[in-house]
């Protein structure tokens, strides 16, 4: 080992027999999850090959407390939970809106029926919803005949 962050990498054990470093000196990126007695906590280690041509030069392996990721996950989760409720809350008032606009529209076309009453000359208003304005132009249509 030639150097190390937290400690003194001469009183620190070979790191060679590590199943990260094993697998990137077999060719591939190495990863792993485990407790470090060395620093006491849960540790991600991940470790790659420095090669030249095709031979190896060393082994370059980092790792990070798993509480870091921990952290960085729940924070990410936070914000997600907070964009979906304003996202629901964004529905919500969207729908009611839209409800509204069209049980109004309705109404209209409902007060309009009252020619069936015998009062012919009421006629409905047109309507930006194709549902309604075809109601609307039925009605007309029998009121007229």
């Amino acid at each position: 080992m030639v150097g190390d962050s937290d400690n003194e990498p001469a009183r620190m054990d070979n790191h060679l027999d590590r199943p990260e470093v094993a697998t990137a000196i077999e060719g591939s990126r190495g990863a792993g999850t485990r407790y470090s007695p060395t620093l006491g906590k849960e540790m991600m280690y991940v470790a790659i090959a420095l090669k030249k041509d095709s031979r190896t030069l060393g082994v370059l392996r980092t790792s990070i407390p798993v509480d870091n990721i921990d952290k960085a996950l729940n924070a990410m989760q936070e914000r997600i939970a907070v964009a979906g409720l304003i996202i629901a809350v964004f529905a919500a008032f969207l729908s009611l809106l839209l409800s509204k606009r069209f049980v109004g529209r309705s109404m209209k076309s409902e007060r309009g029926g009252v020619f069936f009453a015998g009062e012919f000359d009421v006629h409905l208003p047109s309507s930006g919803l194709a549902e309604i304005s075809d109601l609307s132009e039925t009605m007309k249509r029998m009121a007229v005949n």
